[in-house]
């Protein structure tokens, strides 16, 4: 049975400061848990409501990997989710290995660099995106929202256990240009996207709407691109730019 400690432990990583120390974050849904499971991730504990049921084939695989595994009141269980409708499991995930350090180790031919991505389900989506379009290595600069905050989370659909994912300062983006890529900036006063000349290795940025591309990065740009349009709306989300141009670069 799960003591009141624990509990508290769990229910505090619904917060960014928390799961920041103990390198652990939570996910909802079976599909999510499956997801997890399927890309090896380290699966502290797995908790659900008493009222909810689950799959015997989850049950099943839990056990086989020897996951503890918790039933909980309907009390208990609010505590550790922030969705009206939960769906009633909720895992604790091991964050440490996710994250990598060593930018040099890069040796696709389009990586996905976003910087200052502040909305979390813009990021959920654009992660979702990159992964549809086969694009597995994320650069997160400058003030990005956490990958593992909740909302994020749900909305980036599993793809955060199969994606690559480095931190880097935008000053330190010259250490992609070492590496034989071409940064690519999107940015509404580029020239149309349809106009690129694709190159063999592509660093394509993403940029915050509002804010728009960092300085820093757009003095080492070697290609500054937009999405021409035709109607009378300001400017695409920065999600939806994020699909059309990964459709172009891997087109």
């Amino acid at each position: 049975m799960i003591t009141a400690a624990e509990l508290k432990k769990y229910s505090s990583l619904l917060r960014k400061k928390l799961r920041e120390e103990e390198n652990q974050f939570l996910i909802e849904g079976e599909k999510l848990l499956y997801e997890a499971l399927s890309a090896g991730t380290e699966i502290i504990i797995v908790m659900k409501q008493l009222s909810t049921d689950i799959s015997p084939g989850l049950l099943s695989l839990l056990a086989k990997k020897k996951i503890p595994f918790e039933d909980l009141r309907s009390d208990q269980f609010r505590k550790l989710t922030d969705t009206v409708n939960s769906q009633g499991i909720v895992a604790v995930v091991n964050s440490a290995g996710i994250k990598k350090k060593d930018l040099k180790k890069i040796d696709t031919p389009l990586v996905l660099l976003l910087n200052n991505i502040s909305d979390p389900g813009n990021m959920g989506t654009i992660l979702r995106t990159a992964l549809w379009f086969g694009v597995k290595d994320i650069i997160l600069s400058g003030d990005c929202v956490e990958i593992f905050n909740p909302k994020v989370v749900r909305s980036a659909m599993g793809a955060l256990f199969k994606l690559n994912f480095y931190e880097q300062h935008p000053e330190e983006i010259a250490i992609m240009k070492e590496m034989g890529y071409r940064i690519c900036v999107s940015d509404m006063n580029g020239k149309d996207v349809n106009e690129l000349k694709k190159h063999g290795k592509t660093v394509l940025v993403m940029n915050n709407e509002s804010r728009g591309p960092d300085p820093v990065i757009l003095c080492v740009a070697d290609d500054i691109v937009s999405i021409p349009g035709k109607g009378d709306a300001e400017s695409l989300n920065v999600a939806v730019s994020a699909a059309v141009l990964l459709f172009v670069l891997t087109n």
